[in-house]
């Protein structure tokens, strides 16, 4: 009997040669069927995302100031919403923490999820001067901890994250 295909949908609003390198192994593997991106803009350097793919596009990632990345962040995540409940309502999701509010729909989603974290939120938002109290901040502490118990994998990107997410999940989870 042929094992099942799998549907994946990739969401990153800002993608860039990794995101491509990730999206495209996907795309030639043998047990994925189809292989979707939800982004604003594909930025390629060497490797152009494989044609297999479909894309999605949602509103540019803005690097201006904060008001303008905040509000590019929500209706990016409002758009990736729709799409997840329409054209990609059967897909797994894969998560790359741009924009960093994405992950937090599967509070409400019922897709078999994955997540790649870049930037560690809530902790990132001190930078703006969101303090610990905040119950922006408490909310996305309680919020991680649930997502990232739920999820099928969580990725990072070196030593120094994983040991900061230990806070939110086990260590051999990640």
């Amino acid at each position: 009997m042929e094992p099942k295909k799998r549907s994946v949908v990739f969401i990153n609003q800002a993608t860039g040669y990794l995101t491509i390198d990730i999206v495209n192994v996907f795309a030639v593997s043998c047990e994925v069927d189809r292989v979707a991106l939800i982004t604003g803009s594909i930025r390629v350097q060497d490797v152009a995302l494989h044609e297999k793919v479909t894309w999605s596009k949602i509103t540019l990632y803005s690097r201006g100031n904060p008001a303008k990345k905040f509000l590019s962040w929500l209706y990016g995540t409002i758009q990736i919403f729709f799409l997840l409940l329409t054209r990609y309502r059967k897909y797994e999701i894969f998560y790359i923490t741009i924009p960093p509010f994405a992950y937090l729909l599967s509070l409400v989603l019922r897709n078999r999820f994955s997540i790649l974290v870049f930037d560690v939120y809530p902790d990132a938002l001190k930078i703006y001067n969101i303090s610990e109290r905040n119950w922006i901040y408490k909310f996305w502490i309680k919020a991680n901890k649930t997502l990232f118990k739920k999820a099928h994998r969580v990725f990072t990107i070196g030593e120094g994250m994983a040991n900061l997410l230990t806070q939110y999940i086990s260590r051999e989870k990640l």
